[in-house]
Order: structure tokens, then C-alpha cells, then sequence
């Protein structure tokens, strides 16, 4: 194989790896306290490609994204907007509608950086939205919001510099076959 070829190969394989990467995945649960919503989902930890918001005077208002999510047992496709503090102040938090209902959860801010480039915060974080459809609307609603990093067993997932193992292997292989079967020039 020419140097610029072996080189070139090698500069694909090195940055193949650096490049794949499992995304972390969150598990949520937002359970209310004094109501009967269960509402779980998974999103990663760092979404990308959210579409944001604007909040307040221009600021950074928080970011939309839509998931599916099991909704009382049943599952569904809905959209989540996490807000933080600078869309209104005061109303950082959950937002959650779809086709079997909608809430606003207000209390913290559940994640951290920017929203064009958000992390969720791990922890519980206690929500609260007013009862706007009960008897009297100023109830509250509370919401406990669990996120959590999901756990799976690294052994069953390859990395990707077993695959690149492999696959050097391979070519070494096919090459020495190449070698001994073709005649040499």
C-alpha cells in the first residue's frame, strides 16, 4: 500500500473513532403530589438541534422539543418547552401538550448552558402550575420532575475502537491474501 494511502487510512480510522460516541440518554418522570398525572419519557442529556425560544427583552427564553412519552399508561407524542427564568420571570420550568392534554409546571430551571446547547440537571426538582379547570383556580397542581441518567450495561454496546480493531484486521487480512494470490509485477 503507497505511504499516502496507508497515512490517509489511518488519519480516517483515528478520527472515525474520536467522532462515534452513545449519546447519554435522561429518563424523566414528572409524578403529581396532589393529582393523579405519571408522565414519563427519555430524551438525551444534551439535545441538539432544539428549536429556542425568546424570552424577556430578547434573552434566551428556553427550547421546544418533541417526544414520544407515556402519558398516564398511554403513550403519545407530545411536545415538552423547557422554560427558563427569561421568558417571564418567575415561570421557569416544564411545559407538556399533546393530544391527551396539556400542563405548565413552574419552579426551576431544568437544565444548564444555553438553550441552543442544553444539559439537563439530574435531580428532583419540585413544579407547581394552578388548577385553571378545577373549581377554583387558584389551586395548585404539584409536580415532582425526577431526571435521572438512564443505565444500561456497557459491556453490551462495542466501542468504537473494537470496530476499528476489526476492521484493520480485516483489510490486514484481505491484503495478505491479496499478496499471495496475485501475481507480483
Amino acid at each position: 500500500m503507497r505511504p499516502s494511502r496507508l497515512l490517509g487510512f489511518a488519519a480516517l480510522l483515528a478520527a472515525s473513532t474520536l467522532i462515534a460516541h452513545a449519546d447519554t440518554i435522561d429518563d424523566f418522570v414528572i409524578t403529581g403530589i396532589n393529582n393523579p398525572t405519571l408522565i414519563t419519557f427519555s430524551l438525551p442529556a444534551n439535545p441538539q438541534g432544539v428549536f429556542t425560544s425568546i424570552g424577556a427583552g430578547g434573552s434566551d427564553g428556553g427550547f421546544f422539543i418533541s417526544d414520544s412519552v407515556s402519558v398516564n399508561g398511554q403513550t403519545t407524542d407530545g411536545t415538552f418547552q423547557f422554560i427558563s427564568d427569561n421568558l417571564f420571570p418567575g415561570t421557569a420550568g416544564v411545559s407538556f401538550s399533546s393530544s391527551l392534554g396539556e400542563f405548565i409546571a413552574q419552579g426551576q430551571v431544568l437544565y444548564s448552558g444555553p438553550s441552543s446547547d442544553p444539559t439537563f440537571l439530574i435531580g428532583t426538582f419540585d413544579e407547581s402550575e394552578y388548577d385553571w379547570t378545577g373549581p377554583n383556580p387558584f389551586d395548585q397542581l404539584l409536580y415532582t420532575v425526577a431526571i435521572t441518567p438512564e443505565t444500561s450495561d456497557p459491556s453490551s454496546v462495542p466501542e468504537p475502537s473494537t470496530f476499528a480493531l476489526l476492521a484493520t484486521g480485516l483489510i490486514g487480512a484481505a491484503g495478505a491474501v491479496r499478496r499471495k494470490f496475485l501475481p507480483q509485477r
